[in-house]
């Protein structure tokens, strides 16, 4: 549900847009894949958006525990101005395996030599900024973003990610994560000054990496990869005919890492993750296909074997079911 308030200390959650097309279009069908406009659809129905006064700074408190802790005179214009008034605050929030499936959040890293391989994840969160209709960006240090943890794991680490032509998110290394175990101290405009006690990770935004440039405002993700240690390997998953990549979509999801991805690598009615898999990791593969106005879904269980192959059955669901099944994950 999106909704507006203009206050001091605020709460937000709003997602972004990238635009969602493929350049093959089989013959007949719309040159947009639905789900790709389903999960368009998703990130904007999430959106929340809150406001802040730029002069006084103040504290945002996101539904999911992200705190944002806000400076004054903290925004700057794309020509380097500072930014006087009222400034609108948005924030996704991604916490959990329901979350990311529902907005297509996966958690899987791009090394610099292009491989690819799952993160585990303590939460994937964005923040956007925007003054009399223009996007701002902040100084140096003067946002800070806070995402809550039930404990601390002194392996994560920052990853800035990326939306690439179909909205997917691949996941980069960016460093600069300090780990709160006490809690995080906040202020408001009226000179109020708190403390919510608890475990946080906290960055900088933008990032410091960033120098001078104007930063993307991408994805932050809060990962670290798995430890060393056990085999791992590729999964194919097979859905009936009928179902092929058009309109159809696969995740693995594992919720003991809090990790979810999105199978890609599409031949016929086969899909491949197209990177390794950690053997031994249970979860459930998660599908979801529109075909002619009509929704089918696939819960399955899995546990990840060597050169893992799988045949799952699609079976005609509501999308208010589908994401009620989504929160049984």
């Amino acid at each position: 549900m999106k909704s507006t308030k203009s206050v001091v200390v605020m709460l937000a959650t709003v997602a972004a847009i990238t635009g969602c097309s493929k350049e093959y279009y089989p013959a007949g069908v719309p040159s947009v894949d639905p789900l790709r406009a389903l999960f368009e659809q998703n990130r904007t129905d999430a959106d929340q958006t809150y406001f802040v006064d730029a002069t006084q700074g103040g504290t945002v408190f996101g539904a999911h525990g992200t705190i944002i802790t806000v400076q004054p005179n903290a925004f700057r214009t794309n020509a380097g101005a500072v930014v006087n008034g009222p400034v609108s605050i948005h924030l996704v929030e991604v916490m959990e395996p329901a979350e990311m499936v529902w907005l297509n959040m996966q958690t899987v890293v791009r090394y610099p030599n292009n491989d690819k391989g799952i993160l585990q994840s303590g939460g994937e969160v964005r923040v956007r900024a925007e003054a009399n209709g223009q996007q701002v960006t902040v100084a140096q240090g003067a946002v800070q973003i806070h995402v809550p943890a039930a404990s601390i794991d002194p392996l994560m680490d920052r990853y800035i990610g990326a939306e690439d032509d179909d909205g997917d998110i691949l996941w980069e290394q960016d460093g600069d994560l300090l780990a709160d175990t006490g809690g995080v101290f906040f202020l408001d405009s009226a000179g109020g000054q708190g403390w919510v006690p608890g475990n946080f990770y906290t960055a900088p935004w933008p990032a410091n990496t960033f120098g001078s440039n104007w930063p993307p405002f991408d994805f932050i993700n809060c990962d670290h990869p798995l430890p060393p240690g056990g085999d791992s390997t590729d999964v194919t998953i097979t859905v009936p005919p009928g179902f092929g990549n058009w309109g159809t979509s696969v995740w693995i999801v594992l919720p003991d890492i809090n990790c979810m991805v999105y199978q890609e690598l599409w031949s016929g009615n086969t899909v491949r993750a197209g990177f390794p898999v950690r053997v031994g990791l249970q979860g459930t593969i998660v599908a979801l296909s529109e075909q002619g106005g009509t929704y089918h879904s696939a819960f399955a269980p899995i546990t990840i074997t060597e050169n893992h192959q799988q045949t799952i059955t699609l079976q005609p669901t509501t999308l208010a079911q589908y994401q009620q099944d989504l929160q049984g994950l």
